[in-house]
C-alpha cells in the first residue's frame, strides 16, 4: 500500500485527531509522514513563556510524539508562526506541494489526512485544510499521478456524520501516550481524555457494519474531494 501524509495545523493535531489510525497504520508497516504547519508559538498557556520558547518546547514535543507513534519518517516541521498572511500561506502551500510531489513520485501516496476546511471551528485549521487541498491539486497536476484519498479528521468540531470509521481499540493507549507527549498543552486541558471520549462514542454508536464487533474506540473521518 502507498504512503500516508497527515497534515497538522498545530503540533498536536495529528495525535488528537488521527493518532489511533496512524498507530494502526504503523503496526501494519505503512509509511506515515507527519507535516506540521505552524510552530505553536501562540498556544494559550497558564505559565510564563515567551513565544520563541514555546515554539522550541513544541518542536521537542512534536518529535517525542512522533517517536511514541513509531513514525519511521521524522516529522516535517514547517515552523511557520501562523497562516494569517498571504506570505505564510504561500510558504505552507509550496512546502506541502513539494512533499506531496515526493510522496506521489517515490512512494505512491495513497491517503492524505487533514482538518476540515469548513466544519472545523478553528480558523487556522480551516485555512491549513484549504492550503493543503490547493497544494495537493498542484502536485497531482505536476506529476500526473493518480489522486490519493483525502480524509478530513475532527478536532474542535465533531462531525455530524462520518464516511469512514477506523477501529483504534488496540491502539488507544498508544494514542494517549502520543498526546501526553505534548505536555505543555495537556497541562491546562486533558486532550487525551477528550479524544478518548470522542473515540469511545464513535465506536459505541457506530452502525454494526462499520467497525469490528466489540470495538471499544474508533476514529471517524469525512471523505474530501479535490
Amino acid at each position: 500500500m502507498g504512503s500516508i501524509v497527515v497534515v497538522s495545523p498545530h503540533p498536536d493535531d495529528l495525535e488528537i485527531g488521527v493518532g489511533g489510525t496512524v498507530a494502526r497504520a504503523r503496526a501494519e508497516g505503512r509509511r506515515v509522514v507527519s507535516v506540521v504547519v505552524t510552530d505553536g508559538r501562540r498556544s494559550p498557556r497558564s505559565f510564563e513563556c515567551r513565544d520563541d520558547e514555546m515554539a522550541a518546547i513544541r518542536r521537542t514535543e512534536a518529535v517525542a510524539a512522533a517517536k511514541a507513534l513509531d513514525l519511521d519518517v521524522p516529522p516535517q516541521l514547517l515552523g511557520l508562526p501562523d497562516v494569517k498572511s498571504e506570505a505564510t500561506r504561500r510558504d505552507a502551500r509550496e512546502a506541502l506541494e513539494a512533499r506531496f510531489r515526493g510522496e506521489l513520485a517515490d512512494h505512491g501516496l495513497a491517503e492524505v489526512f487533514v482538518t476540515h476546511p469548513e466544519l472545523d471551528r478553528h480558523a487556522t485549521h480551516r485555512t491549513v485544510a484549504e492550503v493543503t487541498l490547493q497544494a495537493l491539486v498542484a502536485a497531482i497536476a505536476a506529476t500526473g499521478a493518480a489522486a490519493p484519498d483525502v480524509w478530513f479528521y475532527e478536532i474542535w468540531s465533531p462531525f455530524p456524520k462520518v464516511d469512514r470509521l477506523v477501529d483504534i481499540g488496540p491502539f488507544v493507549d498508544v494514542k494517549d501516550r502520543a498526546i501526553a507527549a505534548h505536555a505543555s498543552q495537556c497541562r491546562d486541558k486533558d486532550y487525551a481524555d477528550g479524544a478518548r471520549g470522542l473515540s469511545r462514542y464513535r465506536a459505541v454508536f457506530a452502525e454494526s457494519h462499520e467497525v469490528t464487533t466489540g470495538s471499544t474506540h474508533a476514529e471517524g473521518f469525512v471523505r474530501g474531494a479535490l
